[in-house]
C-alpha cells in the first residue's frame, strides 16, 4: 500500500513484483531459525497476494546451488540447496505463495550458470511450483584477472542467453 497506493505519504509506483527477504540461509540474513523464516514467508506471501492479487510475490534470494558442484565451497553454499528444498516443501504444505523464486549464481562458466538454472527449474517443478518463475538475481562468471580479461562481458552475456534458453 505504501509503494503502490500512496499509503502513509508513500508512492504510486505500480510495482509488479514483491520479493520477500534476501539470503535468509546466512547467519546475517535472518534472525531466527529456518522454521520461523519459512512461517514468516508463508504468512506474508499469502496476505500480500490476497491484498494485491496482481503483484507477483516471491523470494527469497537463495544463496544458490554452487555447493552442489564445488566441493571446496564454504559450508553455507553446501547447505543452500537443501535449505531451498525445505523452504519449497514448507511453502507447499502451508499455503505459501511463490510466483517466482530468486537465487544467486557465482559460476566459472556460462555452462555452469545453465546447470544451476536447470537445477532450479527442476527443483521448483519437483516441489509442485511448476508455474513459479526462476529468477537469477545475481550472477557472475569468475575471471582470474578481470582487469585484463577481455572476454568477461561476452561470458556474462552468454550466461544470460544460455540461462534464458534453459528454462
Amino acid at each position: 500500500a505504501h509503494y503502490n497506493e500512496g499509503f502513509a505519504d508513500g508512492y504510486k509506483w505500480k510495482l509488479r513484483y514483491f520479493e520477500i527477504w534476501d539470503l535468509p540461509e546466512l547467519e546475517c540474513g535472518f534472525v531466527g531459525d529456518e522454521t520461523e523464516f519459512f512461517s514468516l514467508y508463508a504468512i506474508a506471501s499469502a496476505r500480500i497476494k490476497a491484498r494485491f492479487p496482481k503483484i507477483k510475490v516471491g523470494g527469497y534470494g537463495s544463496l544458490g546451488f554452487r555447493g552442489l558442484n564445488h566441493i571446496d565451497s564454504p559450508e553455507a553454499y553446501k547447505n543452500a540447496a537443501d535449505y531451498a528444498a525445505r523452504f519449497l516443501s514448507y511453502q507447499k504444505a502451508h499455503g505459501g505463495v511463490l510466483d517466482f523464486f530468486t537465487w544467486y549464481c557465482n559460476a566459472e562458466s556460462p555452462e555452469e550458470i545453465v546447470l544451476h538454472a536447470r537445477y532450479a527449474r527442476s527443483t521448483l517443478d519437483g516441489a509442485g511450483f511448476k508455474r513459479a518463475a526462476s529468477h537469477i538475481v545475481g550472477f557472475n562468471v569468475e575471471a582470474a584477472e578481470r582487469g585484463a580479461y577481455h572476454g568477461y562481458a561476452a561470458d556474462l552475456f552468454a550466461s544470460l542467453v544460455t540461462a534464458q534458453r534453459s528454462g
